[in-house]
């Protein structure tokens, strides 16, 4: 079948605007997949710090050796663990296990905390230390400090803080996922 020039330039039109549309398309969804990977970390970081209280308890109170069962309990506890039809040995290898990941995660946590604090006390910035403050006392210290008390202490407005905590969030992510934080496109 042979085509006229017109429609042979029709077909080439046609081609053209077909593959400047599909790498517009890849060129958009790849776009949206680099947000949404760092949306995600974000995300994870957020929960990460959520938790981080939690996950210091978890550490110190996890039960998984025999010398932290009472002794009553711990004939029953070995009764069940040769019990063939029991789980018991598995259960407690996964309650160890949780315990060493929570560890690293906590020490890697802990590590970054202290590089941040230093980064922030550097920058000899009161925004950069009025924002390592609502953060540490968002997250990190022992009893959770409000808004409201860091704000007044400061003197800004609580929406203020609110920024200056979300920013620290999107900072400490990055010490906390490194190079894979990072996108060639920002």
């Amino acid at each position: 079948m042979s085509y006229t020039e017109t429609e042979l330039k029709l077909i080439k039109l046609a081609a053209d605007v077909g593959a400047k549309a599909a790498i517009l398309t890849m060129a958009e969804k790849d776009k949206i997949d680099k947000k949404s990977r760092k949306d995600r970390k974000l995300h994870n970081t957020r929960m990460l710090l959520d938790k981080y209280r939690m996950f210091n308890e978890h550490i110190e109170n996890a039960t998984y050796k025999r010398e932290q069962i009472e002794a009553a309990s711990a004939i029953n506890w070995l009764n069940e663990m040769y019990d063939p039809n029991n789980k018991a040995d598995q259960i407690v290898a996964s309650i160890m296990n949780s315990v060493i990941k929570t560890k690293i995660m906590v020490a890697h946590i802990n590590k970054m905390l202290k590089i941040y604090e230093i980064y922030c006390s550097l920058d000899k910035s009161q925004k950069m230390k009025r924002r390592f403050e609502a953060f540490n006392g968002r997250y990190i210290s022992k009893n959770r400090v409000r808004y409201e008390t860091v704000a007044e202490k400061w003197n800004v407005d609580v929406r203020t803080i609110q920024n200056d905590v979300n920013e620290a969030v999107n900072d400490f992510s990055s010490m906390l996922f490194g190079i894979d934080w990072i996108s060639k496109d920002e």
